[in-house]
């Protein structure tokens, strides 16, 4: 999903939740410690690896398996595929075509100028019968 979301912006993304979750902060200094790099190559793991059953110190689970397992029922629409909308919340009788117009508002106003904006606002503020 490389395309961005007219509506909620980067910061607020599940994507950069995830990433701030799954990689450490970058180092202020340029030095290559033993550390750094050990932190770097616990954190840039995709899944979190079984603690193996030996005298080292156990390594903390990036996201905890409820978590994962919440990850995966969203990947998989668990949610959509469980509770289905119903045509008449997608497509309310008084209004039919709401959804779509707000999605098409939503895709167009991603792209407008600042004069474009102000001009909405005025516009949207003076209706006229």
């Amino acid at each position: 999903m490389s395309s961005k979301d007219p509506v909620r912006p980067e910061s607020v993304s599940v994507q950069t939740y995830l990433q701030s979750r799954l990689e450490p902060p970058r180092p202020q200094t340029s030095s290559d410690s033993p550390l750094t790099s050990f932190l770097t190559s616990i954190f840039s793991r995709s899944k979190p690896q079984q603690q193996s059953q030996g005298a080292g110190s156990p390594e903390p689970p990036l996201l905890s398996q409820n978590n994962l397992k919440a990850l995966q029922s969203l990947l998989d629409n668990k949610y959509q595929k469980q509770y289905p909308l119903r045509r008449n919340v997608r497509y309310p009788a008084s209004q039919p075509d709401y959804y779509d117009v707000l999605l098409k508002e939503f895709s167009e106003a991603a792209h407008r100028s600042s004069f474009t904006r102000l001009k909405k606002r005025i516009s949207g503020s003076l209706r006229l019968k």
